[in-house]
């Protein structure tokens, strides 16, 4: 039975490294085309992203800083209350800030545009 696990394991190594070279030839022939006629639009991308990324982060914060001040009022712990303050508007100024972001981020870059 042991000499049969080892041909099994075997095979599989053999199998699972076929596999890998197969698909690392597959994606390195892959063109890759780059525009550069569309840089605003690639910025405008980018900001939104980052506003949306900031703004999870900033709801991160607010749901953390709300349940630790739950914490704080079950057990009626004052440095836990003011953790839970700090935390939620800590979020509230990073999610406004992501607002901030979206809406005057891309009136502040002016992009090339190339013919």
């Amino acid at each position: 039975m042991t000499k049969l696990n080892r041909a099994l394991t075997r095979s599989r190594k053999m199998i699972m490294a076929m596999y890998a070279a197969l698909m690392s030839l597959v994606l390195a022939a892959t063109p890759v085309y780059a525009s550069t006629t569309d840089i605003g639009g690639i910025i405008d991308s980018v900001i939104s992203f980052l506003a949306w990324g900031v703004g999870g982060i900033g709801g991160f914060l607010a749901i953390f800083g709300i349940v630790t001040l739950g914490i704080g009022f079950s057990g009626d712990n004052a440095s836990e209350k003011q953790k839970g303050i700090i935390g939620l508007v800590g979020g509230i100024i990073v999610i406004g800030a992501a607002i901030l972001i979206g809406a005057i981020g891309p009136t502040l870059i002016s992009a090339p545009t190339f013919p």
